[in-house]
């Protein structure tokens, strides 16, 4: 742990520092986006990855899908109804016949299956299980790849780990390190897909509702507010993850002015002092500092009751940003930004892209940067996103947003 070791001697700064955001675009649903899946296999192959292909069909019901598979399989897949289009293409396997040909048989191969796309597409997935044998998608022009692979594969944005030769020989019949069935670990890669290119809200039913928390007063009090209800938590657990007070000093007044907002405080009672230090800088009548007075099975209703909600990386903000209230998420370089940011049809997360994070520290003192990766983020620029998140107008119904976007501010 981190806090055993003395502090780090203070460096220059690293060179070069950009703040990012990954942000759900505006544009909503994706009638008329196209997705290409490769199926090159054999009719059992196509078989075990049918459930598959009904997630993806399911995850983007106004997409136009074209399946690219075997000639032969064509039909078959056809009368699923589960593509728009099908392609028939005579792949002809890397590990076989193609490395016995010429490079010019190689090059009228990919000439041949370039003939066929419709190109450029939102996504390309392919859904062999083998990358050895993999054919076609470093040839697709595409907004993201998806494939089975390994961390260090090129060219893709999505991964799930090759399952295929990771069993070691005789642990089947021992009864030991039982393998993932074919049609289990194609199901995994259509999840990790809809998974990252889909944001979806929880069902706020899953927890209290407003009736269960009807006779609390400070509840009924806060939905009774026309104001613009923002939720405001600046603890995060750890000190290396939290904003600095001067910014939120420097930041809520001019959304107060701008929103005629009423800033909500939450958190847990470790977070009261800070708290304290923030709302003794702001109107008296343009906050409530519920800050360790909730417990914590009434959270997700009193988050639920918000307009707006801005937070660093800890629970509350993937809470609120889960129930789909807008979201502004701001993101120190402690954890791995794309695993750890928070999901959600309405959230913009806000981060430094340096080449130290991300670093896994807890304190301040372990830092021999002096926290940049938060004082970086200055108030100017969460302010710019939570304008942009309030204005992200909800999805249709089964139509949630269908990207994520990293921009330079």
């Amino acid at each position: 742990m981190d806090d055993a070791f003395p502090p780090s001697p203070p460096q220059a700064v690293p060179s070069n520092v950009r703040v990012r955001v990954f942000e759900t675009p505006t544009a909503q649903g994706h009638v008329g986006m196209k997705i290409l899946l490769l199926k090159l296999d054999h009719i059992g192959d196509f078989i075990t990855g049918l459930e598959a292909f009904k997630i993806i069909r399911h995850g983007f019901p106004g997409a136009e899908i074209t399946l690219v598979c075997l000639p032969s399989l064509v039909p078959l897949a056809e009368s699923t109804d589960l593509f728009d289009k099908v392609k028939g293409f005579a792949f002809v396997p890397a590990s076989k016949e193609m490395a016995q040909t010429s490079d010019r048989g190689e090059t009228a191969q990919i000439e041949n299956f370039k003939a066929l796309l419709d190109e450029p597409y939102f996504l390309a997935a392919d859904f062999r299980h083998d990358p050895q044998n993999r054919f076609g998608l470093d040839h697709v022009e595409a907004r993201y790849r998806a494939a089975f692979g390994a961390n260090t594969t090129k060219g893709l944005d999505i991964i799930v780990p090759t399952m295929e030769w990771d069993v070691p020989s005789g642990a089947v019949a021992a009864g030991k390190n039982m393998p993932l069935h074919a049609e289990t670990r194609l199901t995994l890669l259509a999840h990790a897909i809809t998974d990252s290119l889909l944001e979806k809200a929880l069902d706020a039913d899953l927890f209290h509702t407003v009736e269960d928390l009807s006779d609390i007063t400070s509840f009924r009090a806060l939905e009774s507010q026309s104001r613009m209800k923002i939720g405001i938590c600046v603890g995060a657990g750890s000190e290396l993850r939290q904003w600095k007070s001067d910014y939120w000093i420097k930041l809520l007044p001019r959304l107060a002015t701008l929103h005629n907002a009423l800033f909500v405080f939450v958190g847990g009672p470790e977070d009261k002092e800070e708290s304290k230090k923030i709302t003794a800088c702001l109107e008296p009548d343009g906050f409530v500092d519920l800050t360790g007075q909730i417990a914590l099975e009434y959270v997700p209703a009193y988050i639920n009751a918000l307009d707006a909600y801005i937070g660093c990386d800890t629970g509350l903000t993937h809470l609120a940003a889960s129930l789909g209230i807008p979201t502004v998420n701001i993101f120190a370089g402690v954890s791995n930004v794309s695993v750890w940011r928070a999901k959600g049809p309405k959230v913009k997360t806000v981060y430094a892209e340096l080449g130290c994070a991300p670093c896994h520290k807890r304190l301040k003192s372990s830092c021999p940067y002096d926290n940049i990766c938060m004082n970086i983020i200055i108030p100017d620029i969460v302010f710019a996103c939570f304008q942009e998140v309030i204005a992200i107008r909800p999805a249709a119904s089964n139509e949630g947003v269908a990207c994520r976007v990293a921009r330079e501010n």
